[in-house]
């Protein structure tokens, strides 16, 4: 019963910032890296939320990696993206096993949780505790991609302008970048920028370019200073 109950505390507490009480898309959340149990609207919420957090983030872990590693071997999908997250990074009391975690995202990824498509993409492309295949990271990037998941959209983009397991298409590239740079991701921004400039639309890739360089971006920041067009500064350098 107790470890039914710490899975649920988890999936509720997923649904709402933890600092602002905002709702919050799964697909952009941001979670507290050592209990898993709060997510938060940006970076800012989660460093503003950790004074009061700590203290049940620290008694957090160590529950939640007996009771997770139990759930994960039942097939539970939260608690397998959490063993799985936590033995990649060789954090939350966990030994790095980069195996198991490729394992546990496939399993998580089988069962439809979407990040866990995007994390056994990324640990395909990289070959992370797992054969590297290119074709089939790809694959899991296309369908948490189409399921909104942000960052996968970063990187199929990134696979269709690279030809890296699909055929290269920058027409491709560009949609799935687009998507993403709405979503604010610099990357994304950076690399729609000069794909609309190399084929012709200037004014709109100057447009996302200095989006990226305002977050900071260094390639994009690079971009415009070769290009004489000067880099906005970022936000925190504005505020120095």
């Amino acid at each position: 019963m107790k470890l039914v109950c710490t899975i649920s505390i988890i999936a509720m507490e997923s649904e709402r910032c933890g600092a602002c009480g905002v709702a919050i898309p799964l697909t952009t959340r941001m979670t507290c890296g050592g209990c898993r149990s709060v997510v938060y609207c940006n970076a800012a919420c989660q460093k503003n939320h950790w004074k009061s957090h700590k203290g049940i983030c620290k008694e957090g872990v160590a529950q939640l990696k007996i009771a997770s590693s139990y759930v994960a071997e039942a097939g539970d999908v939260s608690s397998m993206g959490y063993v799985a997250y936590h033995s990649a990074m060789g954090t939350g009391g966990f030994l790095r096993d980069d195996a198991r975690s490729a394992m546990l995202y496939r399993r998580a990824a089988d069962a439809g949780d979407i990040e866990s498509e995007f994390k056994l993409g990324e640990c395909l492309a990289s070959g992370k505790g797992v054969e590297k295949d290119a074709k089939e990271a790809a694959r899991w990037f296309l369908s948490a991609a189409k399921a909104g998941h942000a960052s996968a959209r970063v990187s199929l983009g990134r696979a269709y302008l690279f030809g890296a397991g699909v055929a290269q298409s920058n027409d491709a590239a560009l949609r799935w970048f687009k998507l993403a740079a709405v979503d604010g991701f610099a990357d994304a921004q950076y690399f729609l920028g000069l794909l609309l400039k190399a084929h012709g639309l200037g004014e709109q890739g100057i447009r996302w370019l200095r989006k990226a360089a305002a977050q900071g971006h260094a390639g994009a920041q690079a971009a415009l200073t070769n290009a004489s067009l000067g880099a906005p500064r970022s936000a925190s350098a504005r505020r120095e």
